[in-house]
């Protein structure tokens, strides 16, 4: 019998076989054996085995044994109803205040479940009706929030308070409402629940009704005198929550009782915008029917049309429409909700708002049209959409981009080739000379700037400054872009209008790893910019020991200069970085005493580049400080 698996343990105690459990523990199974991490004691308690239970105390069991969560048998019994059960434990010594790791007490337990004569038996030996958990919630509330009427008024009446708060200043009666406990609300409000009690941001008792759709609850509290324009800290009202979350009865019922149609809140929305937005078509209907004007503006020039596009909300904008949204509205950025479907991909919704009207061809302030919104979002069909709907593939914005710039600016591909398809020039340029591949280049898109070579890109194409493709992946450290690029032909050796080459770009961004690949293409390391500096030297300069030791190996000449006469040498003393000095001047002639004496001034040696030099070679540093 001490061979019992957990599972036939678990069966026995479930079926009432409890001569058969106690049987294994004097076979030899232990008695704090544990099941599903459980105490034997508890799983009996939480069966209600009260014969067991006591079977297991009488050998030694600990009646303040505990589940790894804190619980002890007499919440288990508590948590399950088991009064019985539970006033053994009491009696053999269990403690009646014993909280779980969250706080929680039995009788809050009790409360929550419904269980009022257990909770009614725990309050009798002692149970603090007020007990909070560490959230903050009593039984009372526990109790309230799953509409267990009876023992909410049992513990009323044992002295709970019915204005209790937890953490968040929830009380009982709003608990009630947010589940739609109608009578359980009732019942608190008869005990003294205050109707128009706020929670920290505001919300009250009608508002979570309401938010909910709990039509008959949020009558019963506007009965009781809630106030049906009652504002949260951000200006809802419960109409608008009920419109949010499609309660269209629910939103009926508030209007009937004088709610605003027309309240917004601080940011300028109203519920008809907050229906639209959520696609709650008929709830929109229902406010429009009431008197919602259906071209109300939020603070960003926002209309509820544009709201129902941005989501995708394709029968709910073509409501909107049919009681007369304006479908060419635009916000303060000059955005309509055809541009607002383009961006977010919603094609069925931006077809319905093209054939209702919607100028295909309308920019916002920056210039941008709608086939451009749905190319930065690889959103390609619905830009096929609008190109079959005349949009125009070149047209540009401010900055003189194209769709198909933006599509290879984020690497989109399948969109920057569409648009190739329907016309794009590969080869159009914004205001700054930047071409669709360089910007695939500068963001590392590898395989859009390859079909953009495919289809006729120029590699070596330069902007105003200069700057070729393989320079931007170059700066930004996309390895395998630049290895594309050099094997399409970019040009290693290209130079900006400051003279400096990919390779000099990559190392003063600390790209090791473009700057490797750049190296194995051939990268002159010699060449230097129009200050002078060349490959050591701005690697010295960037602290890239390891490259400073790749570029040494490579032959780079020491003793270069740049226009302010420094060397590799002198850049990295003056910046203390000895390990770098250190690999220069192993490469130099130059003596640390030499190098100290270059950097003096007339009034004597620069001491803080003099004691770095030293610093370097400690066996000179003797001879320095004292000729300093």
């Amino acid at each position: 019998m001490a061979n019992l698996t957990p599972d036939a343990l678990t069966d026995a105690i479930a079926a009432g076989q409890f001569d058969k459990v106690l049987a294994a523990v004097d076979d030899g199974l232990s008695k704090d054996s544990c099941l599903s991490g459980r105490p034997l004691l508890i799983e009996a308690a939480a069966a209600g085995g009260t014969a067991l239970v006591e079977g297991l105390l009488n050998r030694g069991a600990d009646v303040a044994t505990e589940a790894p969560v804190g619980w002890t048998a007499v919440m288990a019994a508590a948590r399950h109803g088991h009064e019985s059960t539970a006033g053994l434990l009491l009696d053999r010594g269990a403690d009646v205040e014993a909280r779980s790791k969250n706080g929680w007490t039995a009788v809050m337990l009790a409360a929550e479940n419904g269980h009022e004569s257990t909770a009614g038996l725990l309050l009798d030996r002692g149970a603090d009706v007020e007990a909070r958990n560490k959230n903050g919630w009593t039984a009372v509330m526990l109790a309230a929030q799953n509409g267990h009427e009876s023992t909410a008024g049992l513990l009323l009446d044992r002295g709970a308070d019915v204005e209790a708060r937890n953490k968040v200043s929830w009380t009982a009666v709003m608990l009630a409402a947010r589940h739609g406990h109608e009578s359980t609300a009732g019942l608190l409000l008869d005990r003294g629940a205050d109707v128009e009690a706020r929670d920290k941001d505001g919300w009250t008792a009608v508002m979570l009704a309401a938010r909910h759709g709990h039509e008959s609850t949020a009558g019963l509290l506007l009965d009781r005198g809630a106030d049906v324009e009652a504002r949260d800290k951000d200006g809802w009202t419960a109409v608008m929550l009920a419109a949010q979350n499609g309660h269209e009865s629910t939103a009926g019922l508030l209007l009937d009782r004088g709610a605003d149609v027309e309240a917004r809140d601080k940011d300028g929305w109203t519920a008809v915008m907050l229906a639209a937005f959520n696609g709650h078509e008929s709830t929109a209907g229902l406010l429009l029917d009431r008197g919602a004007d259906v071209e109300a503006r939020d603070k960003d020039g926002w209309t509820a049309v544009m709201m129902a596009a941005q989501n995708g909300h394709e029968s709910t904008a073509g409501l909107l429409l049919d009681r007369g949204a304006d479908v060419e509205a635009r916000d303060k950025d000059g955005w309509t909700a055809v541009m607002l479907a383009a961006q977010n991909g919603h094609e069925s919704t931006a077809g319905l708002l093209l054939d209702r009207g919607a100028d295909v061809e309308a920019r916002d302030k920056d210039g941008w049209t709608a086939v451009m919104l749905a190319a930065q979002n690889g959103h390609e069909s619905t830009a096929g959409l609008l190109l079959d709907r005349g949009a125009d593939v070149e047209a540009r914005d401010k900055d003189g981009w194209t769709a198909v710039m933006a599509a290879a600016r984020h690497g989109h591909e399948s969109t920057a080739g569409l648009l190739l398809d329907r016309g794009a020039d590969v080869e159009a340029r914004d205001k700054d000379g930047w071409t669709a591949v360089m910007m695939a280049a500068q963001n590392g898109h590898e395989s859009t700037a390859g079909l953009l070579l495919d289809r006729g890109a120029d590699v070596e194409a330069r902007d105003k400054d200069g700057w070729t493709a393989v320079m931007l992946a170059a700066q930004n450290g996309h390895e395998s872009t630049a290895g594309l690029l050099l094997d399409r032909g970019a040009d290693v050796e290209a130079r900006t209008s400051s003279g400096a080459t990919a390779l000099l770009i990559a190392l003063r961004k600390c790209r090791l790893g473009a700057a490797g690949v750049l190296l194995k293409a051939g990268a002159d390391i010699g060449a230097c910019d129009k200050d002078g500096r060349n490959a050591l030297l701005t690697a010295a300069s960037a602290g890239m020991e390891s490259m400073v030791r790749e570029l040494l190996d490579r032959g780079a000449d020491v003793e270069v200069t740049n226009v302010a006469g420094e060397t590799a040498l002198s850049v990295a003393a003056n910046a203390s970085d000895f390990r770098l000095a250190d690999l220069a001047a192993g490469s130099s002639d130059t003596s640390w005493l030499d190098f100290a004496n270059e950097l003096a001034g007339p009034d004597g040696l620069v001491l803080s580049a003099f004691r770095g030099a030293a610093r370097c070679l400690p066996a000179e540093q003797t001879k320095v400080e004292s000729e300093t």
